[in-house]
């Protein structure tokens, strides 16, 4: 397992501001906008958004997955156990059934006991995974849709392959409120972290959206349904392998139990 270490500084909404958090300094941004990507066509299946039928200009499609089968494939994912770097509240117990239905299903559980052993008197346990694949820069897209459940955060992430920290680079994460999420890149080092933040408010979680990542040189991009709804600028974007993880983690013991739903994902890399 991976000790993460997922810093969540607080939300900074003027362009040039700067504050310290548990030690991290953390930069608000204003959001910079791109022109929405070009429509993908999809061809839905019933219940949810469809995998994309077109690969974008310049890339080739590296990893893939439309979790249809009856147990998570273990030759594309990791999966986490016991408790998040950084998150003394948090623990994950993630069963190789985390697969079903047609989708991944990182679904928290309050229990009594057998959780973490800080918890005097239980707490939540929740799930994650990790893609084995790892790339330089590339597009990320996946289905997902998240219930609102104060005090469960759900992030998708990118995380070095050296799992070496920082850098990091939080796409998505939530803490629980479905109304908003952040995108924060992670650089600097482990003794003086810095985090570059961008924040995409009022849209609905609880839906299906669609979602795609987009890291280049010197930017990242996450769009909602093809808008941009977070952007960073910045010549600290890493220009390392990076994989892909998905997962959710208690905040604190009295967290609501999460749902979160993902029903596929495609990776994409820069072709040669």
């Amino acid at each position: 397992m991976d000790q993460r270490r997922l810093q969540r500084p607080v939300v900074v909404g003027a362009a040039v501001a700067l504050l310290v958090v548990a030690g991290v300094v953390v930069l608000g941004i204003q959001q910079r906008w791109w022109r929405p990507a070009p429509t993908v066509h999809l061809t839905c299946r019933p219940g949810c958004p469809a995998m994309p039928t077109t690969v974008p200009a310049g890339y080739h499609v590296v990893f893939s997955d439309d979790f249809s089968h009856t147990a998570l494939n273990v030759h594309k994912w990791f999966v986490w156990a016991g408790q998040p770097g950084s998150d003394p509240a948090g623990w994950w117990v993630t069963p190789r059934r985390v697969e079903r239905a047609g989708m991944l299903n990182l679904d928290g559980t309050v229990v009594a006991s057998g959780g973490n052993p800080a918890w005097p008197h239980g707490g939540e346990i929740t799930s994650g995974v990790g893609a084995r694949h790892a790339q330089v820069y590339g597009e990320y897209v996946w289905a997902m849709r998240s219930a609102a459940s104060p005090g469960t955060s759900t992030i998708v992430l990118l995380w070095p392959k050296s799992n070496t920290w920082p850098p990091e680079i939080d796409l998505y994460e939530s803490d629980g409120n479905a109304r908003k999420f952040t995108t924060t890149l992670h650089y600097g080092t482990a003794a003086h972290p810095v985090a570059v933040q961008s924040n995409a408010l009022g849209h609905d979680a609880s839906a299906w959206h669609v979602y795609t990542a987009i890291w280049r040189p010197g930017a990242v991009k996450v769009l909602e349904d093809g808008a941009v709804v977070t952007s960073i600028s910045s010549s600290h974007v890493p220009h390392v392998a990076m994989r892909l993880d998905i997962q959710t983690q208690a905040l604190h013991p009295g967290a609501t139990a999460g749902s979160t739903k993902v029903a596929w994902v495609v990776e994409y890399a820069p072709r040669a």
